[in-house]
């Protein structure tokens, strides 16, 4: 894959013109993936989440329903409850506090180049979020037009978690990082009997985090590549009404989206 065979295919998703909705990156290897199921269950006992059904909630527009919580475990202030950073589109002067305590979750946010966010997010039973629609392409520092890619690396699910993507139904299989198009017109939702609990994170398309994804550097050695395929859709269902947010920048600008720097 090239940079701009990525673009491309974003850039179309993110348009609802087929393009890239999911692709299957890496399965993490046992016994990483164990010692991440462990932070995180430890992490979720000792530190209060942000309900993302409060009216001040950065993702309240998503307009939730039922148990829905978020840990923001990336920021300038420590705390969990803190999403006030999560959207700025800057990796700068951000950290996760926790770090010594939790070795895994550590070293996956260490690993990843140039975060925006990194988050646990919790969809309790009955719980779901609402058809949503952002969009990748965003307006750099310095003029230039980037991208914001959207990671997603199932902990606890099962099969009646589903994650819909402009009308395709997906059920993404714990243990796998999955590259998600946020500009699609998305839902998610968990009518099991169990909490589905993803690590969800975003990162800028630097030239780095493109070698990693498309395996042209080599990868932690807890990451497994899968080859950048295509996720198969599991059904098709009508999308319906949806809330979006306002483009940040025309359909011209968006179509001069590259790599970019960090900011």
């Amino acid at each position: 894959m090239k940079p701009d065979d990525l673009i491309a295919g974003m850039l179309a998703g993110d348009q609802h013109h087929g393009g890239i909705r999911c692709l299957r990156l890496f399965g993490v290897a046992n016994p990483f993936f164990a010692g991440l199921r462990t932070d995180v269950e430890r992490y979720r006992k000792a530190n209060k989440p942000s309900e993302i059904g409060a009216t001040n909630h950065v993702t309240h527009w998503t307009n939730p329903h039922g148990n829905a919580e978020q840990f923001s475990l990336l920021n300038r202030t420590g705390r969990s409850g803190d999403f006030s950073t999560d959207h700025d589109l800057s990796c700068r002067n951000k950290w996760f506090f926790d770090c010594h305590q939790y070795p895994a979750l550590s070293r996956l946010i260490c690993d990843w180049p140039h975060l925006i966010n990194f988050r646990i997010n919790v969809l309790h039973p009955g719980a779901s979020l609402n058809a949503h629609e952002e969009h990748v392409p965003f307006r750099t520092s310095t003029g230039t037009i980037g991208a914001r890619l959207r990671f997603h690396l199932p902990l606890l699910t099962n099969d009646d978690a589903e994650l819909i993507l402009d009308g395709q139904v997906y059920r993404l299989p714990a243990g796998e990082v999955q590259l998600i198009n946020q500009g699609c017109v998305h839902s998610a939702s968990n009518c099991g009997k169990y909490p589905r609990v993803h690590l969800v994170w975003d990162a800028l398309l630097t030239k780095r985090l493109f070698r990693l994804v498309s395996s042209i550097c080599p990868a932690p050695d807890y990451l497994i590549a899968l080859g950048a395929v295509a996720s198969e859709a599991v059904a098709t269902r009508s999308v319906g009404p949806y809330r979006r947010l306002a483009p940040a920048v025309s359909r011209a600008e968006a179509a001069t989206m590259d790599l970019c720097s960090p900011q």
